[in-house]
């Protein structure tokens, strides 16, 4: 957090401006609430922000909603391979690494496997999503 100071005949007044340093785009739902805090929390620790999908539609609409809200790297659930797979192959398309939530096994084309579940399996997620924005 940054706080400017600007002068005003009255009085100072400090604004807080938010400075991140990348986004995070999470594709789950929030049944896994746990989760969803566990990526919230360490990704604000390390500097980024977290958005997320509407979650109104399936997960191919769910990954152009993040990736058109600015999403650097998204956090996906495995859903059926086929379909998990269409949403890598789209973020890979657009630039975008990919983080696959899963506790199976999977023949997807993802950049990072995190197979925790809850707050820990979520904190793993963002530290994955972190090293992949910083080249790690």
């Amino acid at each position: 957090e940054i706080y400017t100071q600007s002068s005003s005949a009255a009085s100072d007044v400090y604004k807080r401006q938010e400075e991140t340093r990348g986004v995070i785009g999470y594709l789950g739902d929030e049944t896994d609430e746990k989760f969803a805090e566990g990526i919230r929390e360490e990704a604000s620790e390390q500097g980024y922000k977290v958005v997320t999908a509407k979650g109104d539609s399936n997960l191919i609409t769910d990954c152009i909603d993040v990736l058109e809200q600015g999403a650097d790297v998204i956090v996906v659930p495995l859903a059926g391979e086929e379909e998990t797979q269409r949403v890598i192959e789209a973020a890979h398309d657009n630039d975008v690494d990919v983080v696959l939530k899963t506790t199976k096994g999977s023949e997807a084309d993802y950049d990072k496997l995190v197979v925790q579940e809850g707050s820990v399996g979520g904190n793993a997620a963002a530290v994955c999503a972190v090293e992949l924005l910083e080249g790690k």
